[in-house]
């Protein structure tokens, strides 16, 4: 009985209180979480209509009940296993639910008899769980996205396949009725992008009930912060003085500014890289397609000379598809998000739990790390892959570069003479942008030794920086806590 008692003390359902403060604090608390409910329908809505889409696309059951002596088509080529795009999509709604779930107790737990700590460690598993609902989503589309892809290039295709592949490609090509494909989705690149838009509008939600867990308009006691300002501004008695002072004050404040700043440093030269690889008509996004994609669609073709030169480029050496085009948007994504909590910080940054802000920051150095080893690793890979197309090899046209050669190769193999032929279709889905140059082609980025030495000092300006951060967190919660001591000792004389 008492530890049901205990229990239920950690809820508090009731709205209505004698004390007016409190009892705006608990409608406040309700407007927050039905303001987050809104929020996360709103951000859903893509995703329930990928739903409609995937249920609706007869041409992805086709594709998911196929099968050539009792094998799926992901079997004889590399494509994403149609099976689990359901299974992924409703996995995703799964975790959605569990989210909605917790948030209906968010106002009865932020309001019962508990630790702030604990709290704030409820609002995290909230995190937690929406950011892994989403990603199931992202999933399911990437996965259906390569699927799109595959059935572009079968129906635009039309020479002689392996047996294998005839009835699929039949099939496709049957149902893209007068040159219309009703279910289009998101390129694979788009997918990740709107993954990045849908987590940081979480993040930014998840401030919003960080701050009612401890929000400063319902908060009158005085915190030792505040004794610590007051007594700053007693001895700082000249207005511009005081200005000039604030800048140089260890608070929160100014040690979000500063986290801010180094982040953005880092950010901001990995995001225009990943703009420009996931944009059509650049040599970066034409690598990733003509090594990844295409490669592996040819091989359902009966004539396989255009393939015969690029047997090298499935060697791990040159990385996958997903470590190159798809991990690194994700890690952007969350280093991106992780910086709402300290935009948020510029405004309550004296009402922050120590510890929490201890821990934003610890994410932060982890996200910040984790984005610049792997846009390292993208970039590498990338400059790897720019060498083995631009690598001199002997064709029918003499030696010419290896991205010559094939396209030259395939050009004969789709007998590509009309204007509206398969060739000119895929190339036009599939930009090949200066892959064709004679003299070889060069990425929209740095190249070789520029792309370590790149690295080396996004690492040493990040864990400098960081360096600097921990001193001023430990000084400053140093101060806190010596400034708290001195509260309570003033307590208790009196």
């Amino acid at each position: 009985m008492l530890g049901w008692l205990k229990f239920k003390s950690y809820f508090n359902w009731s709205m209505r209180h004698q004390n007016p403060g409190i009892q705006a604090r608990n409608f406040h608390l309700l407007w927050v979480i039905l303001r987050s409910f809104l929020v996360l329908l709103l951000i859903t809505i893509p995703v329930m209509v990928y739903a409609f889409v995937l249920y609706q696309n007869t041409n992805v059951e086709h594709y998911i009940n196929y099968t050539s002596d009792h094998q799926p088509i992901w079997y004889y080529l590399h494509l994403p296993n149609g099976k689990v795009m359901k299974p992924l999509l409703w996995l995703g709604f799964g975790f959605l639910i569990f989210a909605f779930g917790l948030m209906i107790f968010f106002k009865p737990f932020v309001s019962g008899k508990t630790a702030t700590t604990t709290k704030y460690v409820f609002v995290g598993i909230i995190t937690v769980v929406i950011v892994v609902a989403f990603l199931f989503f992202a999933l399911s589309q990437y996965k259906y996205s390569q699927f799109q892809d595959f059935f572009y290039y079968e129906i635009h295709s039309t020479g002689d396949k392996q047996e294998w592949a005839q009835g699929l490609a039949k099939s496709f090509r049957d149902n893209y009725v007068n040159g219309i494909s009703t279910y289009n989705w998101q390129a694979t690149a788009v997918v990740w992008w709107v993954l990045i838009v849908q987590i940081m509008v979480v993040f930014a939600m998840i401030v919003g009930l960080q701050n009612a867990v401890y929000d400063h308009q319902f908060v009158n006691e005085e915190t030792p912060q505040k004794e610590l300002e007051t007594f700053e501004q007693i001895m700082i008695m000249d207005r511009f003085s005081r200005r000039i002072s604030n800048l140089f004050r260890n608070n929160e404040h100014n040690v979000s500014i500063f986290m801010s700043v180094v982040a953005g440093l880092i950010i901001i030269p990995n995001l225009i890289y990943a703009i420009l690889y996931t944009t059509p008509g650049t040599n970066l996004n034409a690598l990733v397609s003509w090594s990844y994609k295409l490669p592996r669609f040819l091989k359902d073709n009966l004539d396989q000379a255009p393939l015969n030169d690029l047997q090298g480029i499935e060697s791990s050496y040159y990385g996958s598809l997903f470590v190159i085009g798809s991990f690194p948007l994700i890690c952007l994504g969350l280093t991106i998000s992780t910086l709402f909590f300290f935009l948020a910080a510029l405004f309550r940054g004296k009402h922050l739990s120590n510890k929490l802000f201890i821990l934003e920051t610890t994410l932060l150095l982890i996200y910040l790390l984790l984005l610049i080893s792997v846009m390292f690793v993208a970039k590498i890979y990338m400059h790897r892959l720019q060498s083995y197309w631009n690598a001199p090899v002997t064709g029918p046209n003499g030696t010419t570069t290896r991205a010559i050669n094939f396209f030259t190769i395939l050009k004969t193999s789709m007998k590509s003479d009309e204007a509206d032929s398969d060739f000119n279709q895929l190339i036009h889905h599939f930009k090949i942008s200066g892959l064709m140059n004679s003299h070889g082609f060069e990425m929209e980025w740095l190249s070789g030794s520029s792309i370590i030495g790149e690295a080396v000092i996004s690492y040493s300006f990040v864990i400098g920086a960081f360096v600097i951060i921990s001193y001023d967190i430990v000084k400053l919660t140093h101060e806190r806590n010596v400034i708290t001591k001195k509260a309570n000792g003033n307590k208790t004389l009196n």
